[in-house]
């Protein structure tokens, strides 16, 4: 007697898809489409990053600068008493007023204003000379 084999029923895999979200246009225009996690949407908005992987926009929809956060980070931390990272970012009148500080205190009191300016760089608080936030680490 010989029965005759049952066909092999593999368990079906659920097809894995991306989160639903913002990503680059697949037609590889400089816009986002969203994704609702089985097809693209006809939702597109402009490109929030820059070709490094920077942002464009701040996370409230403000421009941010195109200074690299590392670079005035880095100036205020080895030169911050002379205002290099202030001269750097476009605010000339708080570079002055931070060489005058220096100048005036003999270095006294000279490093209290770069040691704010550090802390608001390193949690990117701190703007640019025409208000826009610097949180572009490698810009």
């Amino acid at each position: 007697m010989s029965q005759t084999p049952e066909p092999f029923n593999a368990p079906v895999q659920p097809h894995v898809t991306a989160a639903p979200g913002w990503y680059p246009s697949p037609e590889g225009t400089r816009e986002e489409r969203y994704w609702d996690g089985v097809a693209w949407t006809s939702s597109i908005r402009p490109t929030m990053r820059t070709a490094s992987g920077g942002l464009l926009t701040a996370p409230d929809g403000s421009p941010v600068s195109s200074k690299s956060r590392l670079v005035a980070l880095l100036l205020a931390i080895f030169l911050g008493m002379f205002g290099v990272h202030s001269f750097y970012v476009g605010r000339v009148g708080v570079g002055i007023g931070q060489i005058a500080i220096t100048v005036v205190t003999l270095g006294i009191f000279g490093w209290v204003w770069p040691l704010v300016d550090i802390i608001m760089l390193a949690v990117g608080s701190y703007r640019d000379s025409i208000g826009r936030l610097i949180l572009n680490w490698n810009e």
